[in-house]
C-alpha cells in the first residue's frame, strides 16, 4: 500500500517539525535563519534598551517639571539648575539647563533680550541633540524590519531553486522532494515575517514616544523662554550648582565646547553580516546555475 505521506523524513510521521526542518537544511539555508535570530535578538536588544532610556526620562521629567515650577516662576535659576543636575536623565531638564547656563553665562553687554536669543539658540541646539540621542536605535530597527522579509525570501528562492534542481535529478522521488524542499524553503520567509513585522510594530511605538518627547521639549523652551524674560534683570545673580562642579562631563561642559557631533546608528555589524550573507548566496547561486546547465552533460 503506498505511503500517504509526501514527507521525505518518516521521523514522527507525516508532520514537519522545526528539528526536521533545521536538519534537513543546507549550511547556507542555516546560515540565513541565523542571520534572522541575530536580527531578531538585535531587535529586542534596542527594544529594551529604548524603553529603559524612554522610561528614565519620561520619570525625571516629571519630577523636575514638579519641582522646577515654583524656582522659575521666582526667577531663582540657581535652585532650577540644582533640581536639572538632579535630573540628568530628563530630556526636559537638559534642555532647560542648557537655556538657563547660556542665559546667566552672556557677557554683560548683552541686553536682555539678546540674553534670551542666546538662552533660545542653546535651547534648540540642546534639543537637536537630545532628539539624536533619543532615536539612536531607530535607523537599525528601520533597516531590520525593512530588509528581514526579503532576506527570508532569498533564502525561499535559493530553496526553490535547490528543490528544483533535485527534481531533475531524482524524477521517481519528485512529490516527496518537491514537499520537502518547498516547506524548508518557506521557514526562512516565515522566520523573516516572524522578525519584520514585530520590528516594525516596536520601531512605530518607539516614534509614537519619540515625537511625544520633541512636543514636551518644545513647550518647555516655550514656558522657559517667557521666564526668561520675565526675570532678565536676575541673570547676574546665578552662579554654577556645587553639583555641577563635582559632575565631571556635565551637560554644560558639552555646550561650551566645540564638539557638534551627534550620536548615530553605528550598524557595521548589521551591515557586515547581511553582506557576508548576500554574497553566500551570489556564490551558490550561480554554482547552482551552472551545475543546472551543465550537470545533464555528465
Amino acid at each position: 500500500m503506498p505511503d500517504g505521506c509526501f514527507n521525505s523524513w518518516p521521523v514522527g510521521g507525516c508532520g514537519w517539525t522545526v528539528e526536521l526542518l533545521w536538519g534537513s537544511m543546507d549550511w547556507l539555508s542555516r546560515a540565513d535563519v541565523i542571520l534572522l535570530a541575530v536580527m531578531l535578538a538585535n531587535t529586542g536588544f534596542i527594544l529594551c534598551s529604548r524603553l529603559y532610556r524612554y522610561g528614565r526620562a519620561s520619570s525625571q521629567s516629571g519630577a523636575f517639571v514638579r519641582s522646577v515650577a515654583a524656582a522659575m516662576q521666582d526667577g531663582n535659576f540657581n535652585e532650577v539648575r540644582r533640581i536639572a543636575a538632579q535630573n540628568r536623565g530628563s530630556h526636559v531638564a537638559t534642555e532647560v539647563m542648557a537655556g538657563i547656563t547660556a542665559f546667566v553665562s552672556a557677557p554683560p553687554f548683552f541686553t536682555d533680550g539678546e540674553a534670551v536669543d542666546a538662552a533660545q539658540r542653546a535651547m534648540r541646539r540642546s534639543q537637536n541633540l537630545i532628539v539624536a540621542e533619543l532615536k539612536v536605535g531607530l535607523g537599525t530597527l528601520a533597516t531590520i524590519g525593512s530588509s528581514a522579509p526579503f532576506i527570508g525570501l532569498l533564502g525561499t528562492v535559493y530553496g526553490i531553486l535547490s528543490s528544483f534542481r533535485g527534481i531533475a535529478m531524482e524524477k521517481h522521488t519528485a512529490m516527496a522532494m518537491l514537499a520537502s524542499s518547498l516547506a524548508e524553503s518557506l521557514l526562512t520567509t516565515a522566520m523573516g515575517l516572524l522578525v519584520a513585522v514585530p520590528t516594525v510594530w516596536c520601531l512605530n511605538h518607539l516614534r509614537i514616544r519619540l515625537d511625544g518627547f520633541e512636543s514636551e521639549m518644545s513647550n518647555a523652551e516655550l514656558e522657559a523662554i517667557t521666564y526668561l524674560t520675565a526675570h532678565g534683570q536676575l541673570r547676574n545673580q546665578s552662579e554654577p550648582t556645587e553639583l555641577e562642579r563635582k559632575i565631571p562631563g556635565f551637560l554644560t561642559d558639552v555646550f561650551r565646547s566645540r564638539s557638534w557631533e551627534v550620536p548615530y546608528d553605528r550598524q557595521r555589524a548589521l551591515l557586515l553580516g547581511m553582506s557576508c550573507c548576500a554574497l553566500c548566496f551570489t556564490y551558490f547561486l550561480g554554482v547552482s546555475v551552472y551545475w543546472h546547465f551543465a550537470g545533464p552533460q555528465f
